[in-house]
């Protein structure tokens, strides 16, 4: 039995607003796109990211800190 037409139309439409908000995150962020190899030769030949980092500030090592509380 052959799909209805109008259910592969709904599934374009998912599909390419899927594929829009991932060129969307790319852009704002000034991310590459593309594959895993294709980011991993653009990190080697220029010095900008490719992928997200890791969200929030850098953790802090005290080796001995002593804090008073009043």
């Amino acid at each position: 039995m052959r799909p209805s037409v109008s259910m592969s139309i709904v599934n374009y439409w998912r599909f390419a607003s899927e594929r829009v908000h991932t060129i969307r995150e790319a852009l704002n962020q000034e991310l590459a796109l593309g594959g895993e190899d294709f980011k991993d030769k653009i990190a080697l030949a220029t010095t900008r990211q490719t992928r997200c980092g890791i969200p929030g500030r850098p953790r802090v090592e005290e080796a001995e800190a002593i804090y008073f509380v009043y």
